[in-house]
């Protein structure tokens, strides 16, 4: 890969009206030059498209092509990112979500490494996770354990089955021209979660797992996340999904059968547990507490005009 190689950068959206246009000039402020761009929104029911438009209008000379992909149904995430790979007609495609930011340097660090490294077919880094707080952002290091990809294969499998899901996804670049070649795609009959299967295709088709040790996004965190995503029940189902789709291929006799049980059932613990924990972490911060006191009174009206509706 040379320094003039274009890179596609693909912004996966739904109802991201609050944020997509921070996530828009992150990428328009790329020290890389040679870019298209591709917004896939999932059938948004706020104004996100309509943002996202005025911001390419004003906007499109920075890019070599800009596209937007819409729908007219929702169909989730894995669904939404297989219309952006379908898009894509460079050979390499970074993806994020309508939220999140790139760093500066995000794709010429990738373009640096991909040119030692011409063999790689995946590559993540390192992920900043950052939030707002009175108004400015504060940043620190994420929970990914880098550690996996010092791995051999055969571990690296192992660790995705026995331990879990702990890699930083935002960071991810594909090779869409070898992950078109090897038949691998987003498993759309896992609408929510898109990431963790994609990561055992990889492993079980002999996709090797690169690392470049450089911060090149930042995860966003923030309530509307959790409400829209993590507390929904279709979430919940995504993950059961999951373990019926993929673990039980680890069945292989009756023997096996209570270990890939267990195994399911303490992943499902762990992600109920740091679930639970973020959302208690969230909903006691000084910012959630204040305004959660200053709404009470409409919460307290709206409660009783509901009261009297129904009675009435």
């Amino acid at each position: 890969m040379n320094n003039q190689q274009i890179v596609t950068v693909a912004v996966i959206t739904y109802n991201s009206s609050k944020y997509i246009v921070e996530t828009l000039e992150s990428i328009k402020l790329q020290s890389y030059s040679h870019l298209k761009l591709i917004v896939s929104d999932d059938c948004s029911s706020d104004n996100t498209i309509q943002i996202v438009r005025e911001w390419i209008s004003n906007n499109s000379s920075r890019f070599i092509r800009t596209q937007v992909l819409t729908t007219e149904v929702n169909t989730g995430v894995a669904a939404n990112i297989n219309r952006a790979f379908d898009a894509c007609d460079t050979e390499w495609l970074k993806i994020i979500a309508g939220d999140d930011l790139l760093l500066k340097n995000c794709i010429e660090d990738y373009v640096d490494y991909l040119n030692t490294n011409p063999n790689a077919e995946v590559v993540f880094s390192r992920v900043l996770i950052f939030w707002s707080s009175w108004g400015r952002k504060k940043w620190k290091t994420s929970w990914h354990d880098y550690d996996f990809f010092s791995l051999s294969p055969k571990e690296q499998y192992d660790y995705l089955i026995n331990k879990g899901n702990r890699l930083p996804a935002p960071s991810c670049l594909y090779n869409i021209k070898q992950l078109r070649a090897l038949k691998i795609r987003f498993d759309e009959r896992i609408p929510l979660l898109e990431d963790f299967p994609m990561w055992i295709m990889f492993a079980r088709k002999g996709v090797s797992f690169h690392f470049m040790d450089k911060n090149t996004v930042g995860y966003r965190i923030h309530e509307d996340s959790l409400s829209i995503g993590l507390f929904s029940p279709r979430f919940y189902k995504s993950n059961l999904l999951l373990y019926l789709y993929y673990f039980q291929d680890e069945i292989k006799d009756e023997a096996d059968r209570d270990k890939t049980y267990n195994l399911m059932a303490d992943h499902m613990l762990e992600f109920y547990t740091k679930t639970y924990n973020t959302a208690i972490k969230l909903k006691t911060s000084p910012e959630y507490m204040i305004g959660f006191f200053l709404l009470y009174p409409y919460y307290v009206v709206k409660y009783i005009f509901g009261r009297i509706k129904s009675c009435l």
